[in-house]
């Protein structure tokens, strides 16, 4: 994240920007004597981030507040480890199941994926789907609100 400070035309220049951090990262106050500064938010989570610019005439602008929520997390998926049905027909059998998933930090955007066969298919006679670290293979991909990828 950059905080960014600039004076009005005529005035005296900025002399630092000062900043702290408050929620899932705590910190400061912090002074940057520059008109740029990058600040690091490395952790998972809501943190508010709290900064005011003052000038060389020690001029304090008010308060501003900015929420940054960051996410590394990806979205958990939720699907069943073992269906398994008989065979109604030559064409194979219906196939009933559920895939869901959730993400308590950014939300999720949209709903899941699952590909290439959905709940209700007719799957042919003999069709295995494997499941293991990533999930079945019929489970595609599923996205939060940041872009973090659960497949």
């Amino acid at each position: 994240m950059a905080l960014n400070a600039t004076d009005n035309a005529g005035g005296s220049g900025v002399q630092s920007i000062v900043y702290s951090y408050n929620g899932n990262q705590n910190g400061g106050p912090f002074t940057a004597r520059a008109i740029r500064h990058r600040c690091r938010l490395p952790s998972t989570g809501t943190t508010t981030v709290n900064y005011h610019a003052i000038d060389n005439s020690g001029n304090v602008e008010s308060d501003h507040a900015i929420s940054i929520n960051i996410d590394k997390v990806a979205p958990f998926l939720s699907y069943p480890s073992q269906v398994q049905t008989q065979a109604t027909s030559s064409a194979g059998a219906n196939v009933t199941f559920s895939v869901s998933a959730f993400d308590g930090l950014s939300g999720l955007q949209g709903s899941v994926i699952v590909t290439p066969k959905v709940s209700g298919d007719t799957f042919p006679p003999g069709t295995t789907l494997r499941t293991g670290d990533r999930g079945p293979t019929v489970a595609g991909e599923h996205r939060d609100g940041v872009l973090s990828t659960s497949s």
